[in-house]
């Protein structure tokens, strides 16, 4: 599927902020800060949906003093999930800039949840800094077992 460039339609049908905390006792002052992203999706097959998840935590020494987990549900059109549904190995495939496309969005849900959760406290310094998303998910198809 990385040849073939399809238009499949969708829309977000939810977002979750699964997780979200501020660890005030981390000492972070003159420190070299750690930046961790990672990237999950899943699938429902009965609805059509796409789960993209967005793992991001910021430390020091190894210790996490902001993290957040935010998940975005994409509905997929009926002729696009056609086109990505596998009935014969019962999964989805998503091309690499579908893929990059569903991450992207949640990556920018994500910075505007961590913004709003973060106003006016001593962590508002640390937004979700501009992330390559291509970079990450390293220009491969993405297959989701069901």
């Amino acid at each position: 599927m990385a040849n073939k460039e399809l238009s499949i339609g969708f829309r977000l049908s939810g977002i979750q902020e699964k997780q979200f905390s501020m660890f005030p006792d981390v000492e972070v002052a003159n420190k070299e800060i750690a930046q961790n992203i990672g990237f999950r999706f899943g699938s429902e097959l009965s609805y059509r949906l796409i789960a993209c998840g967005c793992t991001y935590s910021l430390a020091v020494e190894k210790k996490p003093f902001l993290h957040i987990e935010v998940i975005c549900q994409f509905q997929i059109e009926e002729n696009g999930w056609n086109e990505i549904f596998q009935k014969e190995k019962g999964s989805v495939i998503l091309s690499n800039s579908l893929a990059e496309h569903l991450a992207s969005i949640v990556v920018s849900t994500a910075r505007g949840i961590l913004f709003a959760n973060t106003k006016n406290t001593e962590f508002s310094k640390y937004p979700l800094n501009l992330i390559n998303v291509h970079e990450i998910l390293k220009g491969k198809d993405i297959e989701i077992k069901s």
